[in-house]
């Protein structure tokens, strides 16, 4: 089963770069600034999805929704864990609110950046989980491994090692 995003989104634990304009200066009254960036994963079904986010990366399924008031399978499901957020939601279930960017979502990979603290920890649970780039030092400092997940989206995990 295949989970692709509707946009190429980056993910970091540390969102207050966003709520910065371009220029680099504070946001002025006219300004709302961003309070929050949460990534919505599309994918053709949600339960393989479940097993990377929860008992590989160690976000908690918080909320879910059925696909149908008789279906079983889910069409939405929000996982969290700290200041991270991630929605799962089923292109079945977009199509229903949004069909043209739900017929557009298939073609768009997300790639994700995620900040942990212990990276040969989570790379140990990592089990099957395709790498796609082993680790590796970046010139930025941190360490980081690149995976697709069961569901088909690349997440950099990444542990800073820089001051």
């Amino acid at each position: 089963m295949k989970c692709i995003a509707s946009s190429a989104l980056i993910l970091s634990a540390t969102l207050a770069p966003l709520a910065l304009p371009l220029s680099g200066q504070a946001p002025g009254p006219e300004a709302p600034g961003v309070k929050k960036l949460t990534p919505v994963l599309c994918c053709e079904a949600i339960e393989p999805c479940l097993e990377f986010w929860v008992e590989q990366l160690g976000l908690e399924l918080t909320m879910s929704l059925p696909a149908s008031e008789t279906s079983e399978l889910l069409g939405f499901a929000m996982l969290n864990q700290g200041a991270v957020e991630v929605m799962l939601q089923t292109y079945a279930s977009m199509g229903a609110d949004l069909p043209d960017v739900a017929a557009r979502a298939k073609d768009a990979p997300s790639f994700l950046f995620l900040e942990v603290e212990d990276l040969a920890a989570v790379a140990a649970r990592l089990g099957e989980t395709e790498i796609v780039k082993a680790r590796h030092e970046t010139f930025y400092g941190s360490t980081e491994i690149t995976v697709r997940s069961p569901g088909g989206h690349y997440v950099t995990l990444a542990e800073m090692t820089g001051d």
